[in-house]
């Protein structure tokens, strides 16, 4: 359905979700949420866990009350009542000497051939926290400014995330699916990632773990690399195509494509594991580059929560990552989380 709705404002202001589900379709829903081991066949229910997989199954599917999928004309328009300023929000940048140490760490488990790689999350935070009824004008916000990337929120009680991001993890129906391989940056416009051969390894680590977990469950194609650009940062992009020998589930697909190299690294397991570290609890990443993602009947879509920023417990953190490989440039990567991390302040808190 579009343009009419059943969403109650009231419910939506206190609890909701967002999600763009394809170029200029967004499914909006409000509460109040109910909580289920098993999404609904009749309603589009959102899992979205933190971002470690040890935590997926204690995680519940969040079944809305209502939901409406609009236009983004629409949507602007439905939202119009919500369209405010948004208080100043003075940030703390992340602390360099952390990432020093945590760089020069990796390059040592490289040269030992204990990594490949590793994609470490630095917060910027700020105190400055914005009342509940200030995310509905983020929300605005960021669907009027997102244009080039896929827009998706989820707000309820202490905690909220907005964002737009460039990459999904997987579009599922029946028993096709899709994903893509997105690694490699480049510094700035004139930066050739075709041409670059550190940018083009690190993004064949991402296609060919892609190529091996994706085998064992049917047949798949995929596209050449290619130029991928989201405002104004570019990527490496493949995307995949798969037919399914047998069905896997929603939480099944997240388990065995989440985290991929771009968002967690190689070995996996040994990427994670200081990546734990890092965090020194798993609960402090939250849900950055977490999956998040709506199902209903045999449909799914799944992008990965990254360029966003999260409210949590009165604070305020925009997050951003970089992959460390063999050859990265401790500058060049510092460079790069800044520069990710602007985009999401461009789009949301920029004066209008």
């Amino acid at each position: 359905m579009q343009g009419q709705t059943n969403i109650n404002k009231d419910h939506l202001k206190e609890e909701g979700f967002l999600l763009q589900i394809s170029s200029d379709r967004y499914l909006l829903a409000a509460g109040p949420f109910s909580r289920a081991f098993e999404p609904s066949p009749d309603v589009w229910s959102l899992f979205h866990p933190p971002f470690f997989p040890s935590e997926f199954q204690s995680q519940r599917w969040c079944i809305p009350a209502s939901t409406t999928v609009f236009s983004r004309e629409k949507l602007l328009v439905f939202l119009e009542d919500q369209k405010k300023d948004i208080i100043d929000i003075q940030w703390q940048s992340p602390d360099f000497h952390v990432f020093r140490d945590f760089f020069f760490n990796v390059q040592e488990q490289i040269k030992k051939n204990k990594l490949q790689k590793v994609v470490p999350v630095f917060f910027e935070t700020s105190d400055s926290f914005i009342k509940e009824e200030d995310v509905l004008a983020l929300v605005h916000r960021l669907v009027s400014n997102s244009m080039s990337a896929m827009a998706y929120a989820y707000w309820s009680g202490e905690y909220a995330i907005v964002g737009a991001t460039p990459e999904y993890l997987f579009r599922k129906k029946g028993q096709y699916v899709q994903t893509m391989a997105l690694a490699g940056t480049a510094r700035d416009s004139e930066h050739d990632l075709l041409k670059d051969s550190k940018e083009q390894w690190e993004h064949q680590l991402v296609v060919d773990e892609l190529k091996s977990l994706l085998a064992p469950f049917g047949e798949y194609r995929l596209s050449d690399t290619y130029i991928y650009k989201v405002g104004n940062i570019q990527h490496l992009r493949t995307d995949f195509k798969l037919q399914l020998k047998l069905d896997l589930s929603y939480k099944k697909l997240c388990q065995l494509l989440h985290p991929t190299p771009a968002l967690g690294g190689l070995p996996r397991e040994e990427a994670l594991n200081l990546l734990i570290e890092l965090h020194q609890k798993p609960h402090l990443r939250y849900g950055f580059g977490a999956p998040f993602g709506v199902s209903m009947g045999d449909e799914a879509f799944c992008v990965v929560a990254i360029r966003n920023v999260q409210f949590i417990k009165g604070k305020a953190y925009i997050g951003s990552g970089c992959g460390l490989v063999e050859g990265s440039q401790i500058e060049r990567e510092w460079e790069e989380l800044e520069k990710k991390r602007q985009v999401v302040k461009d789009i949301l808190f920029q004066k209008q």
